[in-house]
């Protein structure tokens, strides 16, 4: 009779139909442990530490030998199932009659859905010792990674319910995309002509073509409110959802792209990117292998696609059973003049005529008349590529629909700033968060992430062209003002500082931007950060707020500083000292002074920096962490100046003030600079113990920045110490500095890359 062992679930064995009950746990661990290593002897000693691990019994060998009796019982053969020999126990078994041997081969086969049909429940149920927990951990782990190889991205939204006619332009895209090598098609026309929902038509009707999943990205390339998507923004989402944890997506563009690309070759995937700009947004978007790859765009993106399809308005007769299937057919015939005048305004645009009829549908018992009547005030034919004069209209027979909560939130959230709005910032925005429910229902908003709102552009294009409520636009800008959420919000905060800059929100607009400069600078978040900055520093000297001026220009002083702009950040550093001088502010002045400290220790003028800190120091009202920040900066200039007992005093006097006062940030940078004068001391154990501290410290807060420099320092003591893995240190401190664009950073991990190979002889 055939016999087979389970060992991933409750610990048992299956002969037939029946089920051998195994009652005793040391039973079960004994039936594991032979299991595991199947036809393998295995020692006495092996096996009780296996069995019993710590709660060994009286006479270990003995219990052992009683429980192989049983076992041997169980099994109904005797000896020779399981086998004396050679001083140990050997189970006699084909592997494939045991489950976990079952699923190792199927796995390493390729064959990961058959593998995880094996499990039955958790591994080794039943058993409870050491090793059987050690290995317990070892199973889920492999489950797990099996259960990833498996991941199939299912990023389509919804099928359009309400799709009609473009069979031809269906039947031209299958003979595009329905081969087996990489095929790109481009589908272009002018807004709200449909090419979302062909694009996604065609992929719902073809998911059978691309077993492997489907990715999907709105590019945003013609938002009215900001800039296109990025597509390192893209490629993270796509990495993200083939199943590459977090922290393993690199941060340069070039390397994810890479690592796309990497996953999807083997792969059929349908990669649909909707609402392009330009050729260039999309270009490292672009899979390779037997995926597809579906684009929508206004523009003609040129070679970057096989082919083109050019869509038009729907036809009259196509545009009619699109509203019927809203509104019922009967409806229509019962008032065909109403009905043909509503089709006529809105012209075969499928998007007008969405809206239309979503809104006559909403209230059956109106007559069309009433719909048309109101269209016909202010709706005009759709011409060219921008139908927001025609939509206007539409869009507000829709809004009239609404509850006037609805209506109000509405026209506020035209007021919104950057690509979404979170709900909490809806809120404070529309003051009445419930509204958004409404909105959603009426699909005028979309919650594309959970908590996260946007709207299609030419729906917030005619929200935006409301009387804007000066109110609103406060209640926004005091949020993001307050808001800790700095890792969601830095785009919207961002943006809202450019926006208050440019529409006269001076005082908000130089405190937006100062809300965030120290988040972007140990962040490496440095994308436009001068020119915003700029436009902040000439909104404040517009306040007359001799403060806001003072903090505008150091902080844009900061932002040149990490541009390697040392000369400009000086001016600024030098400006802010005279304003804070004037204002009697002691220890702004202190802090400022720290900066110029560092900027002359780049600049190579170390007696300067020196002085700089100096004064820094002796500021009566200096903050303890600050104070420590200062002499961890000025220990790593008097290293250079060889007076390395005096750095490594600062250093231990800056860690006790700021282990009173300070932060894990700070003390890891105080032990990174005391690691620095160990290392010059010849101390190399003790500063490399240092190192890995300082690492600790700044990775629990995020602190990139500090990362990056603290990895440069560690490779040039391994350098030092002959030590090859200084390599290795000093790629990954490139690595982060390249994707935060820190020209020093990348300067010193190319230098020390090159000294550690040549120390190499490589």
């Amino acid at each position: 009779m055939a016999r087979e062992f389970v060992l991933l679930g409750e610990v048992a064995i299956h002969a037939g139909d029946g089920v051998a009950a195994i009652t005793q746990p040391r039973l079960r661990g004994l039936l594991a442990a032979l299991l595991v290593d199947v036809n393998t002897v295995l020692s006495c000693d092996t096996l009780v530490d296996r069995v019993w691990g710590d709660d060994l019994p009286h006479n270990p060998r003995a219990s052992l030998r009683n429980h192989v009796a049983r076992l041997r019982a169980l099994l109904g053969d005797g000896e020779r199932t399981i086998v004396w020999l050679s001083g140990g126990y050997l189970l006699r078994a084909d592997p494939e009659s045991v489950d976990l041997h079952r699923f190792r081969r199927l796995r390493g086969a390729g064959r990961g859905s058959e593998a995880l049909a094996l499990w039955s429940g958790e591994a080794l149920t039943g058993v409870h010792t050491p090793w059987a927990n050690a290995l317990r951990a070892q199973l889920n782990a492999e489950r797990l990674a099996t259960q990833q190889d498996l991941v199939v991205p299912r990023q389509l939204p919804a099928a359009p319910l309400s799709f009609v006619g473009r069979r031809d332009d269906l039947k031209r895209l299958d003979a595009v995309l329905g081969g087996g090598t990489m095929a790109i098609s481009a589908i272009a026309g002018t807004g709200g002509v449909g090419k979302t929902w062909l694009a996604l038509r065609w992929a719902h009707d073809n998911v059978a073509s691309f077993p492997d999943g489907q990715l999907y990205a709105n590019l945003r390339g013609f938002d009215p409110t900001g800039e296109p998507v990025a597509a390192e923004a893209v490629l993270r989402s796509f990495l993200h959802a083939l199943g590459v944890p977090p922290q393993d997506i690199p941060r340069d563009e070039d390397a994810r792209a890479a690592l796309f690309r990497t996953l999807v070759a083997s792969r059929k995937i349908l990669v649909v990117l909707d609402n392009a700009r330009d050729a260039a947004q999309v270009a490292d978007l672009l899979p390779g292998g037997g995926c597809g790859v579906l684009i929508t765009s206004r523009n003609d993106l040129g070679d970057v696609t096989g082919e083109r399809l050019f869509v038009d308005c729907l036809s009259e007769d196509e545009s009619r059973r699109l509203l019927a299937h809203h509104v019922g057919a009967q409806r229509l015939e019962d008032e065909p003049e109403e009905a043909s005048k509503l089709l006529r305004y809105c012209a075969g645009l499928p998007l007008a005529l969405s809206i239309v009829a979503t809104r006559a549908a909403h209230h059956p018992e109106f007559p069309l008349a009433a719909l048309s009547s109101e269209l016909t005030d202010g709706l005009e034919v759709l011409d060219g590529d921008d139908p927001s004069a025609s939509l206007s209209a539409v869009l507000a027979s829709s809004c009239r629909a609404l509850s006037p909560r609805a209506a109000k939130a509405f026209r506020l959230l035209g007021q919104m700033i950057g690509p979404d709005i979170s709900h909490a910032a809806a809120a404070a925005l529309c003051e009445d968060p419930g509204a958004l429910t409404e909105l959603e229902s009426a699909h005028l908003v979309e919650q594309h992430q959970p908590g996260r709102y946007r709207m299609h552009d030419l729906v917030l294009k005619y929200a935006r062209d409301a009387r804007p409520d000066p109110a609103g636009t406060r209640r926004l800008l005091d949020f993001y003002l307050r808001s800790d959420q700095l890792d969601d919000e830095v785009d919207n905060i961002v943006a809202a500082g450019d926006f208050a800059a440019t529409h006269g929100w001076h005082e908000h607009a130089w405190r937006l931007a100062n809300v965030i400069w120290y988040f972007r600078y140990v962040r490496g978040y440095s994308t436009n950060w001068v020119p915003n900055m700029e436009r902040a520093l000439a909104a404040a000297r517009q306040t007359g707020d001799v403060r806001g001026v003072a903090t505008t220009v150091k902080n844009l002083g900061v932002a040149l500083y990490w541009n390697m702009r040392i000369e400009e950040a000086v001016r600024c550093f030098e400006e802010a000292l005279d304003l804070y001088a004037a204002l009697g502010d002691e220890r702004s002045m202190s802090g400022t002074l720290n900066n110029l400290g560092a900027a002359h220790a780049r600049l190579g003028k170390d007696t300067e920096s020196i002085a700089y800190y100096e004064r820094a120091l002796h500021c009566a009202d200096y903050l303890p962490e600050a104070r420590a920040g200062a002499l961890a900066n000025m220990a790593q200039v008097l290293v250079r100046q060889g007076r390395i007992a005096e750095a490594e005093a600062n250093c231990l006097h800056a860690l006790e003030l700021n282990r009173e006062w300070g932060s894990d940030d700070i003390e890891g940078h105080i032990v990174g600079s005391l690691a620095i004068a160990l290392r010059a001391a010849g101390r190399f154990s003790e500063a490399l113990a240092r190192h890995q501290r300082a690492l600790t410290l700044l990775r629990s807060v995020n602190d990139r920045m500090g990362e990056c420099e603290t990895l440069n320092e560690l490779g040039e003591t391994l350098r030092h110490m002959g030590d090859p893995d200084a390599v290795t240190a000093h790629r990954q401190a490139l690595t982060l500095a390249e994707n935060m664009a820190n020209p020093f950073e990348i300067a010193r991990a190319r230098e020390g890359i090159d000294a550690a190979a040549h120390r190499q002889g490589g």
